[in-house]
């Protein structure tokens, strides 16, 4: 029965070597799923560092931005600072681009070209106050301030020349006059220093009064120089309302501008940039979680693998070995059993075509040749005449029982020439010790090609 199997057909070295080449290839599988998994955590992590890097420069820009505003603020209350928010301004354009071009996302992409837009808007805004801002400042510095100043030396001298001639009425009226102009001037710097709607009626208020009081005054003038001064001062005073008025309204579409127009853009920036922010932080924890189940899922194919190498290495070098071991302890009970005579056996595993089948085969052919060999031993042990067979190399071999019996006979007189002779031990022993010239019977067995007859007579010469 053939009990070769599947491993059988198989030389051992190729079964050892697929084996070999099987597990190699898990544990390559492994590493490359490491490797892969390595690699996506990686890049994982890059897009979560980039993620976060845009989030914290979002930030940045937001109080870049921040910052902005306060400094036009300073710059609207105070008229200082132009230079730093055009230097804000220049710095915060290619950051706002940067922006657009990281976007990640539609709604990033959209979120960020708002801005843009707003932060043009903002910035034409900004143009717009800055030239309000110097037509207003060249009204109050060039135009209001000298004005104001005049009709107060103008006074100072009526009363100082009205006193001097001894007309204090005249004195007191325009000082009465005077008190007006300064109350009123005080008015305006309040309204220049804090716009306020209520200052501009004082200063009308004011004004109407300081009206009244060089109306009361003129009437008592008989200088006619001084009368012409006072006619200018009152057309002055009116001017300087007028005047006061433009810049009123230039100051009040300035608060209009800063604190409404361009506040508003600054909040609607604001909130974009809050939202552009948000989406990134959702991006990030998406990509927290992505990143995550990616390593999860290489941990476990990587487990999955590994644990497949092991039980498929564990596997194969239990089949191999099996394969091996089976046929060698088969083989080696056949040999042994036939050893002890037990001629009957049959050799396993002679149809495998491996090297252990060979093997096989060869121990069923000095099976073959051992019955052939018992069979012929039993054919000689039963003849009359004396057999006994010798190797090639000297050594006896086979005794049959006659011969045996003979030299029992003969061992007495044998011993008188051999005196170690011994009938029991002389299988395995070299019949060079019969002869007087062993190589003289070497040369005749090494040449024996045709039988040769011979008769040896043991003597002790």
């Amino acid at each position: 029965m053939d009990q070769s199997g599947f491993a059988g057909r198989y030389k051992v070295g190729t079964r050892i070597y697929t084996g070999f080449v099987i597990v190699l290839f898990l544990l390559v599988a492994v590493a490359a799923i490491g490797y892969r998994g390595l690699a996506g955590a990686d890049s994982s992590f890059k897009i979560y560092a980039d993620a976060a890097g845009d989030a914290v420069f979002a930030q940045t820009v937001q109080s870049n931005v921040a910052n902005l505003r306060r400094t036009v603020v300073i710059y609207t209350e105070r008229g200082e600072g132009e230079d730093k928010v055009r230097d804000s301004i220049k710095a915060l354009k290619p950051m706002l681009a940067k922006m657009r071009e990281g976007a990640n996302t539609a709604a990033q992409r959209t979120d960020s070209e708002k801005m843009i837009a707003l932060f043009d808007s903002y910035t034409a805004g900004f143009d717009k106050l800055a030239q309000l801002r110097v037509k207003r400042d060249g009204l109050v510095n060039d135009k209001l301030f000298p004005s104001g100043a005049h009709m107060r030396e103008v006074l100072s001298d009526v009363i100082a020349n009205a006193f001097k001639d001894g007309k204090f009425e005249n004195s007191a009226r325009a000082g009465m006059a005077q008190e007006q102009l300064l109350l009123n001037r005080i008015s305006v710097n309040r309204f220049l220093a804090a716009p306020n709607t209520k200052y501009i009626e004082e200063v009308r208020g004011r004004a109407g009064k300081f009206i009244d009081r060089m109306n009361d005054l003129l009437p008592l003038l008989t200088i006619p120089a001084n009368i012409d001064r006072a006619k200018q001062i009152i057309e002055e005073s009116k001017a300087y309302v007028t005047l006061f008025e433009e810049i009123a309204g230039l100051t009040t579409e300035i608060d209009e501008l800063v604190f409404k127009t361009m506040a508003g853009k600054a909040r609607e920036f604001g909130d974009l940039g809050a939202a552009y922010s948000g989406d990134l932080t959702t991006n990030q924890g998406e990509l927290e979680k992505q990143s995550g189940e990616s390593i999860s899922r290489s941990i476990s194919l990587a487990l999955i693998f590994s644990g497949l190498a092991v039980l498929i290495g564990v596997f194969f070098a239990w089949f191999i070995a099996r394969s091996i071991i089976r046929p060698v302890e088969g083989v080696r009970k056949v040999m042994a059993e036939l050893a002890e005579g037990q001629l009957e056996v049959k050799v396993p595993y002679i149809d495998s075509a491996d090297e252990l089948g060979d093997m096989a085969r060869t121990v069923d052919a000095l099976k073959v040749v051992s019955v052939e060999a018992v069979r012929a031993g039993c054919g000689l042990d039963r003849v009359a005449a004396n057999v006994m067979m010798a190797d090639t190399h000297g050594n006896i071999t086979y005794i049959n029982p006659s011969a045996t019996a003979m030299f029992k006979n003969a061992e007495a007189d044998i011993r008188k020439v051999l005196p170690a002779f011994d009938h029991t031990k002389l299988l395995g022993r070299s019949f060079d010790e019969f002869h007087a010239n062993p190589a003289h019977q070497r040369r005749l067995t090494a040449e024996l090609s045709t039988t040769h007859a011979y008769r040896v007579n043991a003597h002790t010469h």
